[in-house]
């Protein structure tokens, strides 16, 4: 794991939501397509009261392949889904992969 992403998940255990999303503007303009960047971004939406973008971003990601072949990514996308309150989308989100 990269020293930059290695911040991201410090700062968002540390409940620093804008400093990660501070982080991860410059890595996903690197790598728009990552899935686990993505995914911290719609956790980091999700913390500083963005609900419906994180919700947007995460819907997006639920069939996005990166993340069904990952397990690590896939507790991280339904971790989204928890703490917006959602947890049948979590477990949507099992279902889905294991059906693949």
């Amino acid at each position: 794991m990269s020293n930059k992403l290695r911040a991201v998940y410090e700062a968002l255990e540390s409940r620093k939501v804008k400093q990660a999303l501070k982080l991860l503007g410059p890595l996903l303009e690197k790598k728009p397509d990552s899935g686990q960047l993505k995914i911290l971004k719609a956790l980091a939406q999700l913390r500083s009261g963005k609900v419906e973008e994180a919700l947007k971003l995460a819907r997006e990601l639920k069939t996005h392949r990166e993340i069904e072949e990952d397990e690590g990514l896939l507790g991280n996308l339904a971790l989204v889904f928890r703490e917006a309150g959602l947890p049948s989308e979590a477990t949507e989100c099992y279902a889905g992969a294991w059906a693949r």
